[in-house]
């Protein structure tokens, strides 16, 4: 037992350690950071940190969507969308419906133009920006 003083005992780290990692993504905008525990199985670690970036790219497609339905309306059906409306009425021989005032027509022709009234747009947006914010 002498011989032993000069040795100290081995140092453990205590299992409810806690580790912080910083995710990156191929911009700022998708990192994030995460805090887990030293005993966490990387496996359990790994599904954790893919669910949480997933939702996190759901969330800035929902933001993206919301944006362009408040800015043009709903989409078209997937069989109409890119197709010209004056044009596709003139070639059906067709007039064309008479459009109401928050008429935008979308450059992508995705979306059919009816945006919501401002009041709408306003309340949409609000919403998009309090969920994007809570990424």
């Amino acid at each position: 037992a002498r011989g032993l003083r000069g040795l100290r005992p081995k140092q453990t780290t205590p299992l409810n350690a806690m580790v912080l990692i910083h995710c990156k993504g191929k911009t700022e905008e998708h990192q994030f950071l995460f805090e887990t525990t030293v005993d966490s199985p990387v496996s359990t670690v790994v599904r954790e940190l893919v669910e949480i970036h997933n939702l996190r790219l759901r969330i800035f497609r929902l933001k993206v969507e919301g944006d362009e339905l408040a800015s043009h309306g709903p989409c078209r059906p997937p069989d109409k969308q890119g197709l010209d409306e004056d044009i596709q009425a003139e070639a059906d021989g067709v007039a064309t419906q008479e459009r109401g005032s928050t008429y935008v027509k979308d450059p992508n022709g995705k979306r059919d133009g009816n945006a919501p009234i401002s009041q709408v747009q306003t309340m949409l947006r609000k919403a998009l920006d309090d969920a994007s914010s809570s990424r």
